[in-house]
């Protein structure tokens, strides 16, 4: 039942274009004396401007959709290419990328996303940044203590052995 609600809502987000439903900045001033109503053809009702509420949601949620997975996209690639280095090199480097991770997670969420904010232009693309980066020390994490129980095991001894570089190995 969930992957079905997601199915719908990720696809009338992504075809939010060609649905039946009317544009999210259509407005309708002749009824702007009523109460906004509810009705058949507006399931949600509609805003003092006459704009349909339920058109405004799913062209939101383009917007929300894109900026969550772009940043756990962000989070994934930069934390697990930073875990996997320092899983399986160890040494400097994985107490360098440790330490990273740490002061990542030691410094208050809501004031890095603040400064974000207060630096870079407010657009979709910054908060996906920072949400991003929140979830970069995770993905770190994970990625570094699965990489160290993988980096012993049999077929990885065996690659290192056949003369495979450390960048074919990792990936």
């Amino acid at each position: 039942l969930s992957v079905v609600w997601l199915v719908l809502l990720g696809g009338s987000a992504l075809f939010a274009s060609v649905l039946p439903i009317r544009a999210q900045d259509a407005t309708d001033f002749s009824k702007r004396n009523e109460r906004p109503s509810f009705s058949i053809h507006e399931p949600l009702g509609t805003d003092q401007f006459g704009r349909s509420e339920f058109s405004r949601v799913i062209y939101g949620a383009r917007v929300s959709l894109a900026i969550g997975l772009g940043a756990a996209a962000l989070g994934a690639v930069v934390g697990g290419t930073l875990g996997l280095i320092a899983g399986y090199a160890r040494g400097l480097g994985d107490s360098l990328i440790g330490m990273l991770a740490d002061a990542m997670l030691a410094f208050p969420p809501l004031i890095l996303l603040i400064a974000l904010v207060a630096v870079l232009p407010k657009t979709a693309t910054t908060i996906a940044l920072g949400v991003g980066a929140l979830t970069v020390p995770a993905f770190i994490r994970l990625s570094r203590a699965n990489t160290l129980t993988y980096a012993q095991r049999e077929f990885v001894v065996a690659a290192h052995c056949l003369g495979l570089k450390r960048r074919r190995i990792l990936f």
